[in-house]
């Protein structure tokens, strides 16, 4: 069955959305997966998949994130009969493959040293991960629970929870990228400042002279 992804401005009301929470779902539906590529690609590109056992869940892993894309979009469809509270079930399904994606990840790039950097950036986006994981799940949770109440209130409470399933995707991708930014590196022998490491105070010695100052005499 094809799936409708564009609103037209003749299409009926569907399953009681009207156009204007129709076409928010489609806009987060495509936040999410858009936002959702660029993500993939800059963590492909900076944690590339190796030959390892977690390199290849990571990548079946990074399969079913595809899959649930096309699950989000056919429950933003206008044209399906469909609960809304399994739009914020696909947004929920989506954070917890993001989560598993980063356990693989951080296990395939584990570093020898549990304290090193490149390890703390791991660790860190799996706890950013997993925040972002709760945060779906009682934003599922609560909307599951008053589903009946949105034909009471012409979908204003729905209206409220589309908009902040919008935020929390931004946010949620500013926040990733920021953690996986890499840190700025120092060139080689120069401090922050641009200086030296003996602060400019020592001066290369001329050819010839050794560190005591005398000229070395070479044997004819």
């Amino acid at each position: 069955m094809a799936v409708g992804v564009f609103l037209r401005p003749g299409d009926p009301i569907y399953s009681g959305l009207n156009p204007l929470l129709a076409s928010l779902e489609l806009i987060v539906a495509y936040v999410a997966i858009v936002s959702g590529w660029l993500g993939y690609a800059r963590s492909v590109y900076k944690w590339p998949h190796q030959d390892t056992k977690y390199g290849v869940l990571r990548f079946v892993t990074d399969i079913a994130i595809l899959f649930c894309y096309f699950g989000l979009i056919e429950a933003a469809d206008p044209a399906q009969d469909v609960f809304r509270d399994q739009f914020t079930g696909w947004i929920c399904a989506l954070f917890a493959l993001y989560f598993v994606s980063d356990v693989f990840k951080g296990q395939d790039h584990k570093g020898k040293s549990g304290r090193s950097a490149k390890n703390k950036r791991l660790r860190k986006s799996m706890v950013l991960t997993l925040a972002f994981l709760v945060i779906a799940a009682t934003l599922h949770a609560i909307n599951a629970q008053t589903r009946d109440a949105w034909g009471d209130d012409g979908g204003t409470l729905y209206l409220f929870v589309l908009l902040f399933t919008l935020a929390v995707l931004l946010l949620y991708r500013i926040r990733k990228w920021d953690v996986n930014k890499s840190p700025r590196r120092i060139a080689a022998g120069k401090r922050p400042g641009g200086k030296p490491p003996d602060g400019g105070a020592r001066q290369a010695r001329p050819e010839g002279l050794s560190s005591g100052g005398k000229a070395r005499v070479q044997s004819v």
